[in-house]
């Protein structure tokens, strides 16, 4: 009912680049997060996957303990997540090969 995979995916490759960075797996993720506070997509209306990175710049990632997935935006806001602990940041976002984004993040 939610058209969520392109952020599902992005949350996917930032988990995976961090597990490579920091020879460990890390805390979950937030999906829900990002559906409901990057003004730049469409929430459940689907996005790029590009568009979270850019947004995740000038914000953090949060766990999925603390903002777990509804499958949905509505009844959920932004502000929702305010008392959430950062768990990861995008530093910058670049495209790769003329179509794909590659982020670095902390």
């Amino acid at each position: 009912a939610c058209g969520s995979c392109y952020t599902f995916g992005f949350v996917q490759a930032v988990q995976s680049r961090l597990k490579i960075k920091y020879g460990k797996d890390i805390e979950e993720l937030s999906t829900q997060q990002i559906l409901n506070c990057n003004y730049l997509v469409e929430g459940c209306a689907g996005g790029w996957p590009h568009l979270n990175a850019y947004f995740m710049e000038h914000a953090h990632m949060v766990s999925e303990k603390c903002a777990p997935y509804f499958a949905t935006t509505k009844g959920h806001t932004c502000g929702a997540y305010a008392n959430c602990q950062p768990k990861a940041k995008i530093q910058s976002t670049h495209f790769v090969g003329g179509g794909f984004a590659q982020v670095s993040e902390d």
